[in-house]
This record gives structure tokens, sequence and C-alpha cells, in this order.
């Protein structure tokens, strides 16, 4: 059978969040989302493993959103108060306007909170893909394995059949570009830290395509073989204007539905897709 991990991100981010990833653990069809500490809502995440136990529960580090938890200047826009934006929080940490030692600080906070409500994480990640670069991932990485976490999200990119790259001839080319380099980086590179990962992920040119047809997070999928775990990222909501979700609402609310319908579960059922956690990993 085919491994899947479905994986819902930002619980803690607000309610409505929350309520659309407790209902699709309740349906059975999520088997791993990560918890966001500096956001609105955490009156859920002391209950989260006591309720959904056959979940894996992951620390969401977050830099780019919202307000920090601890005195960390350099991390922060001092006009707003509130984190840099990811593309300026990589390029200050590039030119090393970020105090490292801040952000060092801001992290442990961050994991510290988690840890009393959730105990220790069984894998982690960061808010808006933030360490996704060849600079700031080595930093992310060292601690995550220095507090004991040793799992995380794989980039290697998994596609859907036709899966749609923008941008035609140069567009395929830049992306077999990108592809055999995180091929590299996650395949082989990051292994050798002691940091381990599934397979691969699956990768989304139009973030509604999974929505828009079953097959796309089944039949469709490229697995490269029958042996693989894969993950498949997910960010429901059970509305589609909260403030905080940015480029993704319409979808928010479409994936709620699809991993709460039985007829998703029939469907993993019917292709052999059995779902798991990162327990596996």
């Amino acid at each position: 059978m085919r491994r899947l991990i479905i994986t819902a991100d930002d619980y803690g981010m607000c309610e409505v969040v929350d309520k659309a990833i407790d209902d699709c653990a309740d349906a059975g069809l999520l088997t791993s989302t990560n918890v966001i500490v500096n956001m609105e809502d955490l009156k859920s995440v002391e209950t989260l493993r006591e309720r959904h136990p056959q979940i894996s529960v992951g620390m969401h580090w977050n830099v780019t959103a919202g307000r920090p938890v601890s005195e960390c200047p350099s991390l922060v826009n001092p006009q707003t108060g509130k984190f840099w934006k990811v593309r300026e929080f990589i390029t200050r940490f590039k030119n090393g306007q970020i105090v490292k030692q801040e952000l060092r600080d801001e992290l442990v906070a961050q994991y510290e909170i988690f840890k009393a409500m959730c105990g220790h994480a069984d894998y982690w990640n960061v808010h808006m893909n933030s360490q996704l670069d060849f600079k700031t991932f080595p930093f992310f990485n060292s601690l995550a394995l220095e507090l004991g976490m040793t799992k995380t999200r794989s980039f290697r990119r998994v596609y859907i059949n036709p899966h749609g790259i923008p941008g035609g001839l140069r567009g395929k080319i830049m992306e077999a570009i990108k592809k055999q380099v995180i091929d590299i980086w996650f395949g082989r590179i990051i292994p050798k830290t002691g940091t381990r990962m599934p397979d691969g992920r699956i990768m989304y040119f139009n973030s509604s395509d999974k929505t828009k047809n079953i097959h796309n997070v089944g039949r469709n999928v490229n697995w490269g073989g029958y042996d693989k775990t894969v993950e498949l990222v997910i960010h429901p909501a059970t509305v589609t204007d909260y403030p905080g979700f940015g480029t993704l609402t319409t979808e928010r609310l479409a994936e709620w539905k699809m991993f709460t319908d039985n007829a998703t579960a029939a469907y993993f059922k019917k292709e052999h897709i059995e779902l798991v956690n990162f327990d596996v990993i």
C-alpha cells in the first residue's frame, strides 16, 4: 500500500482553523497537525493529544507572522511591533541583520510553550517556509536537533499528473533544476545531519487543484513506486475571510469539506492508500 501523511498546518492560529482541524481528525482523515503558539487561539491546544491520540503533533515555529513571545528587536518591524514578513526575514538573516541569539531565544521560548501544553514535539516545521533557504535551514535544523526534534517535512517534489508547471518551456526547465537541487538537498545532505523526513511532499502549482479532483490526492499522484511515504499538507478552515489567511481563502473551506467527507475516506481505501503519521518516519 502507498502511505500518506495528511498534515494540517497552523493549529492555534484561530478558532475557525482549530475547529476545522479537529473535524478532519474526528473524521479519521488527518494524521498530523502542528501547533503555532504565538497567535490567538491556544485554548484547545492543551487537550489536543488527549482528543486526538492517533495523530502526530508537531512544533510549527513562527517568526514571520504576528508578535513574538520574547524580546527580539531584530526580528520585529519597529513600526508594527510584529515579525518581519518572510522575504524580509530571509534577506535580513542573510545580511546579518537578524541577531542569531535573539532568533534562538524566540524559537526556544516558542518550543517551551509548546512543550508545556503538548509535551515533546513529534516533528518540526516553520510557518510560511521561512526555513526553506540554504542560509536559514541549517540554523533551524541545528536547534531542532539540539532540542531532540529529529523529524521534519520534506520538500522533495511529488507531482500530480498533469502537474501544470507554469511558464511554458522555460518554466519546465526551471522546475527541473529546482527539483534536482531539492532532491539532493533533502534526499542526501539533510539526512546526514540526523534529521529524518517523509520521502516527499505532494506538489500543487495551483493550490485549489487538490480539491478540484479527488484523484489529485491519490490516483493522479506520481508516487514513484508503491514503497513511498509522502506528505499531503492542508490548511482547512470553516470560513474563508479570516484576515490572517493571506492568499489561501476559498481553498481552506474546500479542504475542510473534502477532508471531513466519508467519500474521501472511502476513496483512500479503494485506492489502497494507507493513512499514517510521523511515527513511520
